[in-house]
């Protein structure tokens, strides 16, 4: 996929700007599976955003179908970050 379809999907995303920044972001870091895990933290640091508004957006990404996100524990079933799973509009 060249970079300015994954701008077209983004720009295709009925929701708020932040998701559609969100939804870009993961396109070009997730993997050759559509697999990237990251921290929410880390992701509002990079688009400029609360993390609650990173989580918002996130939610809104999923109720649309374009992303799975599935929850991830360590061994003593501490929380680590999500992986989140994207899927092409």
């Amino acid at each position: 996929m060249n970079k300015f379809t994954k701008y077209q999907m983004a720009g295709e995303v009925e929701s708020t700007t932040a998701a559609k920044l969100l939804y870009l972001l993961l396109l070009d870091t997730a993997d050759a599976k559509g697999e990237i895990t990251i921290p929410q933290k880390q992701v509002g640091a990079a688009l400029g955003m609360s993390r609650n508004t990173v989580s918002r957006n996130f939610h809104r990404l999923r109720e649309q179908g374009l992303i799975d996100v599935v929850t991830q524990h360590d061994i003593y079933r501490g929380q680590l970050p999500n992986k989140y799973v994207v899927r092409e509009g």
